[in-house]
């Protein structure tokens, strides 16, 4: 049976700049519309999740230059949460353990939840040729609230890696590690990516 979770949100947004710094804040509520949706699925029937579940989720992240570096030099933290007091459905919890949220782990597992947060930290170094930067990254992330989960709640986890631009092609390639997982959960212990995006 087809899953069906229509919903509707709001979200706030707001971006500052100041110093050769840029801070970006978002805040939002979910709340879900089970009357628009139709026959109940197993899930739903199973009491698996709430169809009346409410999520507020808020994102903060920044951009800062250093003027001791020259302006080659730039710390981009990010701090990404989630939070409900209801059982959400899968396609709602928050997952950390990806190259999306915490780095480091070669993405066939991840840690889900109803509640939890993550915070990534990339140090950016731009190179002399053009368009290309280097960069580190160190990430963590935690999923929050009374409720067991068999596989643990932390995952951190380094990467390092190059992007940049050539012609009309973004380029990522990167190298992750894990830091610390919990006993049960596997990855590898390198991991290899990269992504390429053209623009026409």
């Amino acid at each position: 049976m087809r899953k069906q979770n229509p919903s509707w949100e709001f979200t706030l947004n707001h971006q500052h700049y100041f110093n050769k710094k840029i801070v970006d804040a978002s805040i939002g509520i979910q709340r879900s519309l089970p009357w628009l949706s139709s026959t109940a699925t197993p899930e739903e029937q199973a009491g698996l999740y709430s169809p009346l579940s409410r999520i507020v989720h808020g994102n903060l992240q920044a951009m800062m230059k250093f003027d001791a570096t020259g302006d080659k030099f730039t710390w981009a933290p990010r701090l990404s949460a989630q939070f409900s007091p209801d059982k959400l459905a899968s396609d709602n919890k928050f997952n950390i353990g990806s190259r999306w949220s915490v780095r480091g782990f070669d993405g066939e597992n991840s840690l889900s939840g109803n509640q939890g947060w993550y915070w990534r930290n990339d140090f950016i170094w731009d190179l002399a040729t053009h368009e290309r930067q280097f960069y580190l990254g160190a990430d963590i992330g935690r999923l929050i609230g009374a409720d067991l989960y068999q596989k643990g709640k932390v995952l951190s986890g380094a990467v390092s890696g190059l992007r940049g631009q050539l012609w009309s092609t973004q380029y990522d390639l990167f190298i992750s590690t894990p830091l610390s997982k919990p006993d049960k959960f596997h990855s590898d212990a390198l991991n290899m990516g990269f992504s390429l995006q053209w623009r026409y």
